[in-house]
């Protein structure tokens, strides 16, 4: 399993678009017609050895469809309004003239790892094909077509989906571990609280294990739960839910505690 961990100061507070749901991932490109729906089907054709189907709902034009692949499916916008544009431009800082969108299937379920990866794909397919720059939305990573490189998605890792932050807070002798991600897949983020001066790479790695561990079960945890670590046979226990604005989005938090 591979690791995403960051330490970093708190950025100011942003605000999102005005949107009735969140895009999974925004592309932002500029200089470039969007890529037509047939040129990334033939891109994810070459590099993932899997047919993408295309479908265009209603009469929304070229830039609308859903792409499909098996049973999983997301819904594309590859030349958003101006006005979306212009909101993402502002919040992003972006200098891209351009602005693509990237949905998940609307659905009360939780998305399995096959789901998530397939909406990856896509990202990176868009990303490549314009030249552009992806911004996961629920990570907060900035994603250019060199990065991909080293980020393939061949198969799912746990690190490519859902990111580890450590943030210091001096004040309060303490450090605040998280997750950015789960949302993604349906389930609240963790959190825990660790004392200054220990070793956080324990803490990183128990994150992830309790992460992984909830998008393989399928089931959101509520206060009073408990998951077991697998690394160690121990047991966390979810203590209080609350959400945090820290990012100029409503993160939704579930404190867990271990020995």
């Amino acid at each position: 399993m591979s690791s995403l961990t960051f330490v970093k100061k708190i950025k100011r507070k942003v605000s999102t678009p005005h949107r009735k749901t969140s895009p999974a991932f925004v592309i932002g490109y500029s200089n470039t017609d969007p890529p037509p729906a047939g040129f990334l089907a033939a891109w994810f054709q070459q590099t993932f050895d899997e047919p993408l189907d295309i479908t265009f709902p209603g009469t929304n034009g070229t830039t609308i469809f859903d792409a499909v692949m098996q049973n999983k499916t997301a819904r594309l916008e590859t030349h958003c309004s101006p006005d979306i544009a212009n909101t993402w431009r502002t919040r992003l800082d972006w200098i891209h003239t351009e602005i693509a969108e990237i949905y998940p299937p609307k659905t009360s379920k939780p998305h399995d790892q096959n789901q998530i990866l397939h909406i990856a794909r896509l990202a990176r397919g868009v990303t490549e094909l314009t030249e552009g720059t992806a911004y996961d939305v629920g990570t907060g990573i900035y994603v250019n077509p060199s990065d991909w490189m080293t980020q393939t998605l061949q198969g799912f890792r746990l690190g490519d989906h859902v990111r580890i932050e450590q943030i210091e807070r001096p004040d309060e002798g303490r450090v605040w571990f998280h997750t950015r991600g789960l949302g993604k897949f349906g389930f609240e983020d963790i959190e825990t609280y660790k004392n200054t001066g220990l070793s956080t790479q324990p803490v990183i790695e128990t994150l992830e294990d309790i992460a992984e561990s909830i998008i393989l079960r399928g089931n959101p945890l509520h206060t009073g739960d408990s998951i077991e670590i697998h690394a160690t046979g121990q047991y966390a226990e979810v203590v209080r839910h609350r959400t945090d604005p820290t990012y100029g989005i409503q993160l939704n938090l579930r404190e867990i505690v271990w020995s």
